[in-house]
């Protein structure tokens, strides 16, 4: 495979890529391309060509450069933010890339992202195995309509790795049927309404954290399981489902059960106090953030040392018809 190929391809593309390993990153920037791997492994080269999904989460400690994705999906005339924290922050764009399809392939070892969707409308990422992306598995910024699906993404990189699916879109995304694993969060929901069903999430210290300020997230009907030990570093935080400051999320019809630890509980409801740097503390602050208008209703916890932690009662928050145990306050599982 060449990145040629790729560049010259008219718009509406079908480009298949038979086996092998190649090292290179692969740039999409025309509509209606759909790219196939046919057994096609792509891993990071020994040279990056910078584009517009470098340095988007960042830059990392010498000598490791810049983050930089192995699949970058952008549209054009991109206004992003500074980085601060997590990755960029994507104001607006002037030229959004339309209709990509991703699948078939491995990802494996970008110091960034293995695959980032940036400024796209009904990108389709499905059936890919995404592996040893320590910073992010996938993440899709500033699009519109991201469907997400039947993808594997893992991390086997001694040490921390941080998130393996977010979603911070500008508006409407589907994320389901994955299966994710060995990461600290499983996934990051940062776009209003977003709907994440059907995953299937173990060994993460948060299963899915839905960030402050987000409002109108679905997450129902997951297979959450935990935890991860590097949780333990971090004071032992965990959780199944995490609420911090997020309006009208409806947490429904999941399995949660392993979350253990000295700050952990299966779901959790609680105002964002911002004690560490978040895009959500960065643009809903100062803290506290509260959390409002959530409902928890027709879960299932296995064994947990605490399912519910309601951390933030009044505001609208319901928490009720769960199969579950033990609760904070103690009434929730009546």
């Amino acid at each position: 495979m060449r990145l040629a190929a790729i560049d010259s391809a008219p718009r509406g593309s079908r480009i298949e890529v038979g086996p092998g390993v190649y090292s290179q990153q692969i740039t999409i920037k025309k509509n209606g391309i759909t790219l196939v791997g046919k057994g096609a492994k792509l891993e990071p080269p020994e040279t990056f060509v910078d584009n517009e999904c470098t340095r988007f989460a960042g830059d990392l400690p010498e000598p490791l450069g810049p983050t930089q994705a192995g699949i970058c999906v952008t549209g054009g005339d991109l206004s992003l933010d500074e980085y601060q924290a997590e990755h960029r922050k994507v104001n607006s764009v002037g030229k959004p890339v339309k209709d990509v399809t991703i699948t078939g392939f491995t990802v494996s070892g970008f110091l960034g992202f293995n695959i980032l969707v940036l400024g796209a409308e009904n990108a389709n990422v499905y059936g890919n195995t995404l592996e040893n992306g320590p910073v992010y598995g996938f993440l899709t910024a500033g699009s519109r309509n991201t469907r997400v699906t039947d993808n594997k993404i893992s991390s086997a990189v001694p040490g921390f790795n941080f998130v393996a699916l977010c979603m911070d879109n500008f508006s409407k995304v589907k994320v389901s049927h994955n299966r994710i694993s060995d990461y600290f969060v499983g996934l990051c929901v940062q776009t209003d309404g977003a709907d994440v069903e059907e995953n299937e999430v173990s060994n993460v210290c948060y299963g899915a954290f839905v960030d402050p300020g987000v409002q109108g997230a679905r997450v129902r009907n997951n297979h959450i399981t935990g935890v991860n030990p590097i949780c333990e570093s971090f004071g032992g935080v965990a959780g199944g489902v995490q609420m911090s400051g997020s309006i009208g999320t409806k947490v429904e019809g999941n399995y949660i059960e392993g979350f253990s630890g000295a700050q952990a509980a299966g779901v959790g409801i609680v105002d964002e106090l911002c004690q560490f740097p978040s895009l959500g503390c960065i643009k809903f602050g100062p803290p506290p953030i509260i959390a409002k208008d959530n409902r928890v209703k027709g879960n299932t916890f296995g064994v947990n040392p605490l399912d519910i932690f309601l951390g933030a009662p009044g505001n609208g928050n319901v928490v009720k018809n769960n199969d579950c145990d033990i609760s904070v306050p103690p009434e929730l599982c009546a």
